[in-house]
């Protein structure tokens, strides 16, 4: 479906501030503007491409994603956050806690506004897939709580039929979500994430993978952390693990 005026002025509308938040986190090295330009830059990215024929078309979508990726790396491995995102659920969405420390005392308690953490110290970021977790309330009915198997085949629909893996499969066993995704993005565009940004698979994951640890977190109502990645050789396959830890 092509854009309305209006909805391309609000595309436009949220680059520009993206683009001026950048500036100002860059020019006085402020950590919390970059973040919001950044996640202005994905929102605007996202509604963007859903709001265009051949939405899922693999080379826009790549290089999108891995420019979220690219920008949430060097934020955390500059500003010096070692710690393993976890997916906590607030009120109203999802958001992921990097502690500055790689070993997780405890889990902090949070709200939507939370930005800055002191104990344990760490930060609060939006997950890279914050537009796809949207799209699933509004478009595919998706709501927080919905049993797992239930929110486990809306993600199988979502990912075939919008060509972000080519098959989706999971078993469920103890507190592990295990999931299996074939051709992702057509194959390659997870081995060049892990190649590149060493580690930010599992720290904060891609859009892809963060939107499968949002759902659990969500579903179960419960914080969770991507616990491993595995990729296949030729970068087309993946097997992700989401623990539960409550």
């Amino acid at each position: 479906m092509a854009a309305s005026r209006g909805l391309i002025y609000t595309i436009a509308s949220l680059y520009l501030v993206g683009i001026l938040l950048l500036y100002v986190g860059i020019a006085y090295s402020s950590l919390v503007a970059g973040l919001i330009g950044i996640g202005f830059f994905y929102v605007a990215s996202i509604i963007y491409l859903i709001s265009h024929e051949g939405f899922f078309h693999v080379d826009v979508v790549s290089s999108v994603f891995t420019s979220i990726v690219k920008s949430l790396w060097y934020i955390f491995k500059d500003g010096g956050f070692k710690g393993r995102g976890v997916y906590i659920p607030t009120e109203k969405y999802v958001k992921i806690f990097v502690g500055r420390d790689e070993v997780l005392v405890e889990i902090p308690n949070v709200s939507e506004e939370t930005l800055i953490v002191s104990s344990p110290p760490g930060i609060m970021v939006t997950p890279a897939c914050a537009g796809l977790v949207d799209m699933l309330s509004k478009m595919f009915n998706f709501t927080a709580g919905m049993d797992i198997h239930e929110s486990m085949a809306i993600l199988s629909r979502v990912f075939e039929e919008l060509d972000l893996a080519e098959s989706f499969d999971y078993f469920i066993e103890d507190n592990r979500l295990n999931v299996r995704l074939t051709k992702v993005l057509g194959g390659g565009f997870c081995d060049k994430v892990a190649i590149e940004f060493p580690g930010a698979c599992e720290k904060f994951g891609c859009p892809v993978c963060s939107l499968v640890a949002a759902v659990a977190c969500l579903s179960y109502k419960s914080p969770v952390l991507i616990e491993s990645v595995y990729i296949s050789q030729n970068g087309s396959n993946v097997d992700l693990t989401v623990r539960v830890l409550r």
